[in-house]
């Protein structure tokens, strides 16, 4: 009977260590692709939509201290927003309306919280292309300018899991305040 009891006691704590041992990695971590769609409401007086797709870099992270108790991850970010600025700019006599178009790439750096909830910095580079549209009172040739330029992609943001594919998300950096849904797969 003692060594059946042994046995016993032997074999389901052989069978618990794996059980034990294993970390439940945090959603967004494991290596998970996402698409997210924004609303962005931008510096002074813009208003947009935006998208962006993640891609993992280092899903199982940077930090390996089992002292740190947040886990993280770093994934590529890049996407594209479009701007309107709906208040109409005054030059003297002269008006103007602006609509924007940006290109971004970036790495995004998430701490995970909890598994389902993550923080984090994001770094890299834009391009814009903006489009001037002047009031018919302009002087002649002066109807309509265009420019563009590199700019730093610098923000910092969040996501909330509501479910393994669907969560919220929100951002705060050259454009502006981002909120959206991102989609996961």
């Amino acid at each position: 009977m003692r060594r059946l009891v042994t046995a016993a006691l032997a074999a389901s704590l052989l069978l618990a260590t794996p059980a034990r041992a294993a970390d439940p990695a945090p959603a967004g971590g494991t290596g998970d692709k996402s698409f997210a769609a924004w609303g962005i409401l931008g510096w002074g007086s813009a208003i947009g939509l935006g998208a962006s797709m993640q891609l993992p870099l280092v899903p199982q992270g940077l930090i390996h201290d089992p002292g740190f108790k947040l886990r993280d991850s770093l994934d590529l970010d890049f996407g594209l927003d479009y701007l309107s600025y709906w208040d109409t700019y005054y030059s003297g006599p002269y008006s103007y309306d602006v609509s924007e178009l940006n290109l971004h790439a970036g790495v995004i750096w998430n701490f995970w919280v909890t598994p389902k909830v993550s923080i984090y910095p994001k770094a890299g580079l834009g391009y814009s292309f903006a489009h001037y549209a002047y009031s018919p009172n302009w002087p002649q040739g002066q109807g309509h300018t265009e420019y563009g330029g590199l700019y730093p992609e610098l923000a910092a943001g969040g996501l909330i899991r509501l479910t393994n594919t669907v969560s919220l998300r929100g951002e705060l950096g050259w454009a502006g305040l981002k909120l959206g849904v991102g989609f996961s797969f």
